[in-house]
């Protein structure tokens, strides 16, 4: 939970780097608790997807990593959440990040 905590604190204060890196250490701590298809980990996924978006946002570079996430959290969520609100954001956080990555080539 303090991991959580601090990456909303960073994250709020737009210190996606310093989010990023707490929501590494939750995706550790939550694989060691649940299997990799979990919506647990999707959650996180996700919530790096966002993180490294908005650092490369920010830094003007293209966000491979976040697309990495982003199709993590997508494949998680299209087998086990397809047609709920959290496969919805997955889906427009994805296409937000690849619209983003067409821009920058």
């Amino acid at each position: 939970v303090w991991y959580l905590n601090m990456a909303n604190i960073f994250s709020y204060r737009a210190d996606y780097k310093k989010a990023a890196e707490y929501d590494e250490l939750i995706l550790n701590e939550r694989k060691k608790i649940y299997k990799d298809g979990n919506g647990a980990i999707a959650e996180v996924y996700y919530q790096l997807a966002d993180d490294y978006y908005k650092l490369s946002y920010g830094e003007g570079k293209p966000a491979y990593k976040a697309k990495e996430y982003i199709d993590l959290a997508k494949e998680i969520a299209e087998n086990k959440f397809l047609d709920t609100e959290f496969y919805n954001i997955i889906t427009k956080l994805s296409s937000v990040i690849e619209k983003y990555n067409n821009f920058c080539k």
